[in-house]
């Protein structure tokens, strides 16, 4: 289980080590498209269209491995001041039960809508612009799979977390009784010997 899950780890981090050289192209070819337009008074709708398809790759291919980092955006009222093991469990129910059923339904639902893409070959509204928006929309059941093996990777390891922190617990507890016990029974000895010493000291007054 653990395996599995540091597989699925690892291909979060290198889609998002390859998707992550999109992002200077990305910044350049704004600053293209910037300079012809209020520079050379021209516009590529073909660059400007590639600006929305570089952000897409990015942004889709990219929250898998913002889930696995645990930089996604939460609502962190009372989530900061749990323990560890509390934080487990959240984040193991929010898995389960928001994570798992929306990734499910992003799948089912766009599953279709792509399919329709690629039966026309879908591509762009505009004469000049790029022929491939039916790459762009599969992108969407892409997303919605990477998202989903990626909790599936999350719930592994809150239950692997769970299981440490309860061994450990039980540990502890043990080792506590364990060394309680070892402490009565010293005392218990401890007072025995003394009472036995000043028994026999009593005695050989009295002698």
């Amino acid at each position: 289980m653990i395996g599995i899950a540091k597989f699925l780890d690892t291909c979060s981090l290198h889609i998002a080590r390859l998707v992550s050289f999109l992002l200077p192209v990305m910044i350049l070819t704004v600053g293209l498209v910037v300079v012809l337009r209020y520079f050379f008074s021209s516009s590529s709708i073909m660059l400007q269209e590639s600006v929305t398809y570089l952000h897409a790759f990015i942004f889709t291919m990219g929250i898998p491995y913002a889930l696995k980092v645990d930089e996604h955006v939460r609502v962190d009222i009372f989530y900061s001041r749990f323990s560890q093991k509390k934080r487990d469990a959240v984040n193991l129910v929010g898995h389960l039960i928001f994570l798992l059923p929306l990734s499910l339904s992003i799948l089912i639902f766009s599953w279709q809508y792509t399919l329709n893409s690629w039966r026309i070959l879908e591509g762009s509204a505009e004469a000049s612009g790029l022929p491939l928006i039916f790459i762009l929309k599969s992108l969407i059941p892409l997303m919605a799979t990477l998202l989903f093996l990626q909790g599936l990777s999350e719930i592994s390891k809150c239950i692997g977390s769970l299981k440490t922190l309860s061994r450990k617990n039980a540990e502890g507890s043990l080792q506590k009784n364990a060394e309680g016990s070892l402490q009565k029974n010293a005392e218990g000895s401890l007072q025995k010997n003394a009472e036995g010493s000043l028994q026999k000291n009593a005695e050989g007054s009295n002698d």
